[in-house]
């Protein structure tokens, strides 16, 4: 099995959910008034972050499957101490809500990690918050400037007391196909892309799972993929795998029904100066 993007363990008595965790490295703080990450989500179990999520309409979220999964493959059930919690970067200042049900991508594999799509419908709706915009059709070239920001590990050398509650973002560029098989061969399948650098230290990591990948396209912030799994984050020579939304959309709306979406094919999108190719 893939040394993937969860292995990070809150070292906390947990009967759900085992915080396997990405957390960014090599990024900045979110500054509070920047608009474009106001739907990220964190998953907590009793007040712990383990894993990030997205909001997609008032009362649906979407995270990864494999947050939801133990380490003898099995998922969790839904206990009182799940909680899904948005409304601010700071982790301490978030909204909590609570958990109604979740659907699990039924072609999810726990061992290749393929279609790592999970949803959880809310208790109540969430107010006042603009849902992700989900990207249906921008392709994927090497390149193409995506963001990711979570609150996890800032580096290998992190322990928990020093885990950040402000969110934190970096830039990954989408590397081609051809770079990402070079990295993963076969493990990379049709539902999955690498972003990042080979040669620098800015990933996502320990605890970011779950959560959206965004890029810029036409004056809006639109979330092209999920974060997904990944070896030894920021180190040279690897990237960061995620599952890749556009194919993933109409099963998800057999539940959510209609989401807000950006179709424009007609773009020019912002090619990152590193060679990724």
């Amino acid at each position: 099995m893939k040394n993937f993007l969860l292995i990070f363990i809150l070292l906390i008595s947990m009967n759900t959910a085992n915080a396997f965790q990405a957390r960014i490295i090599g990024g900045i703080k979110v500054h509070i008034d920047k608009e474009k990450w106001k739907f990220i989500a964190s998953m907590k179990w009793d007040n712990n972050h383990y894993c990030g999520a997205s909001l997609i309409s008032e009362r649906w979220v979407l995270t990864a499957a494999h947050c939801w999964f133990n380490t003898n493959s099995e998922p969790y059930e839904i206990l009182a101490e799940d909680r899904i919690a948005l409304g601010s970067y700071n982790l301490n200042l978030q909204t909590d809500y609570k958990i109604k049900s979740l659907v699990i991508h039924p072609d999810y594999d726990h061992d290749t990690f393929d279609s790592d799509l999970a949803i959880f419908e809310l208790k109540t709706p969430v107010d006042g918050i603009q849902p992700a915009i989900l990207d249906r059709s921008t392709p994927l070239e090497g390149g193409l400037e995506s963001w990711v920001a979570g609150w996890g590990i800032t580096g290998h050398e992190t322990v928990q007391d020093d885990l950040p509650v402000d969110l934190i973002e970096v830039m990954v560029p989408i590397m081609s196909k051809e770079a990402c098989d070079d990295i993963y061969g076969t493990s990379i399948t049709s539902s999955m892309f690498c972003a990042g650098y080979v040669d620098t230290r800015r990933d996502a990591c320990y605890g970011d799972s779950g959560g959206p990948l965004i890029i810029y396209k036409n004056g809006h912030w639109v979330q092209l993929a999920v974060v997904s799994w990944g070896t030894r984050c920021g180190e040279t020579g690897y990237a960061g795998v995620y599952t890749h939304l556009q194919k993933f959309i109409p099963w998800i709306e057999t539940y959510t029904g209609a989401l807000a979406s950006f179709t424009d094919t007609n773009i020019t999108p912002i090619i990152s100066t590193y060679l990724l190719n």
